[in-house]
């Protein structure tokens, strides 16, 4: 028996196929940079939301014990953080966890609101990003 070389392997795609594929190949870079830059912005959002919810932990646990200015501090760190976020899209776009992180954060400030003042927190007293659908769900005035 001869020693004989291995047999290249033969292409997957006939002629019409390649041709099709280099002509798809644009289309597939701009999917392929679109989907990365949406789990870019999903990720960032995601590791944005779990610090914000550390800081309203905090300003939770300030509001159970009775201690508002830890609250209060708690709350500003978190506005700040809300801040640096940029502007965050409207819901249905909104990330889940920033949502839900929102929704916590309107919550403490009707708590503080109330503690502090004796009255019910207006949404006129909260900052843009709080939208009709955060306020809604937590029975803002």
């Amino acid at each position: 028996m001869g020693t004989t070389l291995p047999a290249a392997p033969l292409p997957r795609l006939s002629v019409f196929g390649s041709r099709l594929a280099e002509q798809l190949e644009p289309s597939r870079v701009q999917l392929a940079t679109a989907l990365q830059a949406e789990e870019d912005a999903r990720s960032s959002s995601f590791e944005a939301a779990k610090q914000l919810q550390a800081v309203v932990r905090l300003a939770t646990q300030g509001v159970q014990d009775g201690q508002l200015d830890a609250t209060r501090t708690a709350l500003a760190a978190a506005r700040t953080q809300i801040e640096a976020l940029g502007e965050v899209p409207p819901q249905p776009k909104r990330n889940g966890a920033i949502a839900g992180v929102f929704e916590e954060v309107v919550a403490i400030e009707g708590y503080i609101h109330f503690f502090s003042t004796g009255t019910l927190l207006r949404k006129g007293n909260l900052p843009d990003c709080f939208d009709d659908e955060v306020t809604k769900r937590v029975d803002i005035l």
